[in-house]
């Protein structure tokens, strides 16, 4: 059912694009915590990079790739690193090219409790958690020349774990759920 909901629009829109055996993206963006009440209360920005390995195939193409990511809050910084694998099925109208993707990974975060907390005599620690992660990701294209791609894209990662320890984690927040905007290069070969 999932694969005649993505081919459908290649029916209406256009045809498939004729992309080279493999090609590599950048992915640089920002994330906006959804899910998480801690994350949403303490929100003070920063940034994902990715960079994925695809190979394509008649009707789709398989993705690898990892994911670094630093999420600020208030005085202290989540960072994590996810590898990944996925399917991309690529639609082309005419440059333009429309990318619907899933993604599935384990994450690995890294964080410092105590840290940015003043007025308190606390002693930092470091910590050190992981999780499954999944994407949903839809990214525009435009195909530059018959090698490079550049686009626009967003999804939702989801992260099936969250920082803090059981005691200290809030009910809502046993997940942790980002929305990503991003721009991305790519190079076909």
């Amino acid at each position: 059912m999932l694969f005649l909901m993505l081919s459908f629009p290649v029916i209406i829109l256009g045809q498939q694009i004729d992309l080279k055996n493999y090609y590599i993206e950048l992915k640089i963006g920002s994330n906006l915590p959804i899910q998480g009440e801690y994350l949403r209360d303490n929100w003070s920005g920063k940034y994902f990079t990715a960079l994925n390995f695809y190979k394509h195939f008649t009707h789709y193409e398989l993705k690898l790739g990892i994911n670094y990511e630093v999420l600020q809050l208030s005085d202290d910084k989540i960072k994590f690193i996810t590898p990944m694998v996925g399917f991309q099925k690529s639609i082309a109208i005419k440059r333009f090219i429309i990318a619907p993707n899933f993604e599935l990974g384990y994450s690995f975060l890294n964080y410092t409790i105590g840290e940015g907390i003043t007025g308190v005599d606390i002693t930092p620690r470091k910590e050190s958690q992981s999780g499954l992660n999944t994407v949903f990701d839809l990214k525009f294209q435009y195909l530059l020349t018959k090698k490079f791609l550049i686009g626009l894209g967003n999804s939702y990662n989801i992260i099936y774990d969250s920082f803090g320890t059981e005691g200290d984690k809030p009910d809502d927040s046993k997940v942790i759920g980002l929305y990503r905007i991003y721009a991305s290069l790519g190079f076909m070969f």
